[in-house]
């Protein structure tokens, strides 16, 4: 599941700051070693598009919520028993809504911050309560194969991993001083 065209600040500031290209100039009057070093932030940037997208995919392998008084009971009921199972109600619906709507608009951080700490603060009881409820979601109407609790395990590493790499690639980027005396160092080492 991709989210809607990524978040283009960070590389409008990269443009901005250490290329000395405004965000508004037309790409007709840059040179080719400009388009070039665009081109490269660009696939920089991609990281945090894609961490995003595999997070969402990750949410999507859920049953989808209802609006209370909608959809089915199984769905509902899923949904009740995963906080049951998590020891907390942080991954409810309502509690990520959010987080899942601005992950589709392309801005991640608030999911995988939320969803990292509902599954970094669960006791080893609550993970794998958690993991077989997930699993046996996903190995009877996902078509993921092996026991149910396994499969819920990877999906709950898949989620942190993912999760990180999402918080990790959203941080502000260094500067060119920073990444300058970060070079600087390491020759003199």
């Amino acid at each position: 599941m991709l989210p809607n065209y990524f978040n283009t600040k960070p590389l409008a500031d990269y443009m901005r700051h250490d290329l000395k290209i405004p965000a508004d100039q037309e790409a007709g009057s840059l040179s080719a070693g400009r388009v070039g070093r665009i081109a490269a932030l660009a696939a920089a940037s991609s990281a945090a598009y894609a961490a995003t997208g595999h997070l969402l995919a990750l949410v999507a392998l859920l049953p989808t919520p209802a609006a209370a008084g909608e959809g089915t009971g199984d769905q509902q009921d899923f949904w009740l028993r995963l906080t049951k199972a998590a020891g907390s109600a942080t991954l409810l619906p309502g509690n990520i809504k959010i987080g899942v709507v601005a992950a589709l608009d392309g801005h991640g951080a608030g999911l995988a911050d939320r969803l990292l700490d509902a599954v970094g603060t669960m006791s080893t009881e609550h993970r794998a309560a958690t993991a077989l409820l997930v699993g046996e979601h996903l190995t009877d109407s996902g078509g993921f194969p092996g026991p149910a609790s396994t499969t819920g395990e990877l999906w709950l590493r898949d989620v942190e991993l993912t999760a990180w790499q999402v918080i990790h690639n959203y941080r502000r980027p260094p500067t060119r001083q920073a990444r300058d005396q970060f070079r600087d160092a390491w020759n003199r080492v």
